[in-house]
């Protein structure tokens, strides 16, 4: 076992992890538990080399949301969702393929 990222990659108290494998690239989703920090991320191993290549923060959720519970990606249309307490978020498109293709470090869904 060995150290694949940490908070420099913008890992910060994760609670939930979900891998996908899409157009050759390892796309690892992370839900936060991290109060100060409740924005889900994806870390990128864009030519699946186990390295991680880049990161991007996937949403910021409104601020009556404390952190993200638990969050799925559908495993054919490729949507995600978030959930924290009593609320479940969604994002109509393929995230996959969003942050893969589209996304910069701006970018949010």
């Amino acid at each position: 076992i060995e150290v694949f990222a940490n908070k420099s990659w913008h890992v910060k108290t994760p609670r939930e992890i979900n891998v996908q494998f899409y157009e050759g690239a390892t796309l690892i989703y992370i839900g936060t538990l991290n109060t100060k920090f409740k924005q889900p991320i994806v870390l990128i191993d864009r030519d699946s080399d186990n390295v991680v290549d880049e990161s991007f923060i996937l949403y910021t959720p409104p601020a009556w949301v404390n952190h993200i519970d638990s969050l799925a990606i559908h495993p054919v249309t490729g949507q995600i969702f978030f959930s924290s307490y009593n609320y479940t978020f969604k994002c109509d498109k393929n995230v996959n393929d969003l942050v893969l293709n589209n996304f910069t470090a701006d970018s949010r869904l």
